[in-house]
């Protein structure tokens, strides 16, 4: 770029984004490499996440999908300037499924999303300084990630190592930055034109999948293994409740209809636990129809019926009350107060 000044070393350096981004925006993120070590290779990780970087060096821009296997990218000059999205959410830029892109590179004029991304990135000469970004946004300089090279440039020495942990708070929408992290004025107004683009782009766009997020909070606290999640699930739901619906991650699961809509259907579900409870508690006789009845017309619930038939199976089966509670392993009293508020009707 005619009269542009010369690009400064900035090592892998990371911002949180805006409140407004963040439910698809993992973190922006810019590095710029001068001069590239010659051998040296960067082994890049998958992360999950999907990014979008703009080289600003070249003029061109890119999407990144989600990577089953671990690349290798060779050392050199670079200027980059990058958006990651949180797992599941780039779909709302793309507007394609993701796992179309899995291992891919697209270019974002293929996608059709490109909306000016370049030019706003790349130039920048001659423009009035962009508003800056809200204040208070987290800034770390040269963390490691598993989506970017591990073998960063050499660290500019104004910048020292341990200057910024994550933690940190620095307010971006000052100029300069805190002496410790210096970000030129190029950065400062790539990172906002980014954030304008990212902004265009999900205007509209629908909230971010609960259930998706459910999966990645499973897998991140060790609650669930990868298998778990992502293979085919049966998922039965016995009645709809508000912390049912909060555990699914699963799109459309089997609910089952509520008693009172299947009261054509309750002798058989009587007997079907009942045939349960025989077999466990070797009740040879079949179920007596007094039992079957009672259950039928006294139980609300499939809880209510699987209790009743085991406790009228023992009894069928041991013949007395303190036999029917030794079988089930619950005291005698107990059985015999149930039976009795059974005759009672109650």
């Amino acid at each position: 770029m005619p009269g542009a000044s010369p690009p400064v070393e900035l090592p892998y350096t990371e911002i949180a984004p805006p409140a407004d981004l963040a439910p698809y925006v993992d973190r922006l993120w810019l590095r710029t490499t001068v001069r590239g070590e010659p051998g040296r290779v960067h082994r890049v990780l998958p992360d999950g996440c999907v990014d979008v970087i703009v080289h600003a060096d070249r003029g061109s821009a890119e999407l990144v999908g989600t990577m089953t296997r671990a690349l290798e990218v060779a050392d050199g000059p670079a200027q980059m300037v990058a958006v990651r999205f949180n797992p599941g959410t780039a779909a709302a830029v793309a507007r394609c499924s993701l796992a179309e892109l899995t291992d891919r590179e697209a270019d974002v004029a293929e996608l059709g999303i490109a909306g000016g991304l370049v030019d706003r990135v790349c130039d920048l000469q001659g423009r009035r300084p962009a508003t800056p970004l809200s204040p208070k946004i987290p800034l770390a300089a040269a963390p490691l990630s598993a989506k970017i090279p591990l073998a960063a440039a050499p660290l500019s020495a104004k910048i020292p190592l341990a200057a910024a942990p994550l933690s940190a708070k620095i307010p971006l929408a000052a100029a300069p930055l805190s002496a410790k992290i210096p970000l030129a004025a190029a950065d400062h107004a790539r990172i906002t034109a980014l954030v304008a683009w990212l902004r265009e782009q999900l205007a509209g766009a629908p909230p971010p999948d609960p259930r998706v997020a459910r999966a990645v909070a499973l897998l991140s606290s060790g609650e669930a293994r990868v298998d778990e999640v992502a293979g085919m699930r049966l998922v039965v739901c016995a009645e709809t409740t508000e912390r049912c619906d909060a555990l699914l991650f699963v799109a459309d699961p089997i609910r089952v209809p509520s008693l009172a809509s299947r009261q054509h259907e309750l002798p058989r579900i009587v007997d079907a636990y009942a045939d349960d409870a025989r077999a466990d508690l070797g009740l040879a006789a079949p179920f007596m129809a007094s039992h079957r009845s009672w259950v039928t017309k006294h139980c609300a619930s499939l809880p209510e019926i699987a209790l009743a038939t085991r406790r009228l199976v023992a009894l069928q089966r041991a013949g007395t009350v303190a036999g029917a509670a030794d079988l089930l392993g619950m005291g005698h009293t107990s059985l015999g107060e149930w039976l009795q508020r059974r005759r009672d009707g109650v």
